[in-house]
């Protein structure tokens, strides 16, 4: 009987389908660690550093309009130039067509006292990533922005207390 065992040589086709079984499990638990996880936060990061150069850039554009942001009555593009009442307005701050930024919206009706920005992005990962986007824009300590999930692809964010002309 002892020299059953001892002339064995190599593994059984159980024991080989066993470790591949176990290693498909293990790459499976990283995959969906990483898709719900990592890649959001990831987004939500990447998307948040955009959103603030944006807004560094409208309150440049402010500034350099003696306090007002540039007008827009309708939402268009924030890198294009027409999207504003007054041309260029705002675009030169934003910068070039930037593929983050290129389907972004900018709104600031005269009347009203609010400027809105639409982040729009169709490759959100999941909607866990844009809670995070809104979490991080709501607790940035800055009391006139308020960021809200619109639909699957866009987030909004209000700027309360604003001038347009």
């Amino acid at each position: 009987m002892f020299t059953v065992f001892r002339n064995r040589k190599g593994y059984s086709l159980i024991e080989i389908s066993l470790v591949l079984a176990l290693i498909a499990v293990l790459g499976g638990g990283v995959f969906l660690l990483y898709n719900n996880r990592v890649a959001p936060a990831t987004w939500s990061s990447s998307q948040y550093n955009t959103f603030n150069s944006v807004l560094a850039a409208l309150n440049t554009s402010k500034n350099d309009r003696g306090g007002t942001y540039p007008a827009a009555a309708s939402a268009g593009s924030i890198t294009s130039g027409a999207t504003t009442g007054a041309a260029n307005a705002l675009a030169p701050y934003v910068g070039s067509n930037s593929a983050d930024i290129n389907k972004w919206t900018y709104t600031c009706v005269s009347p009203n006292s609010t400027a809105i920005i639409a982040i729009v992005d169709s490759a959100t990962p999941n909607s866990d990533a844009q809670g995070m986007l809104v979490n991080k824009i709501n607790n940035a300590g800055n009391s006139a922005l308020s960021a809200v999930i619109t639909n699957t692809t866009t987030v909004t964010v209000t700027i309360s207390g604003t001038t347009c002309s």
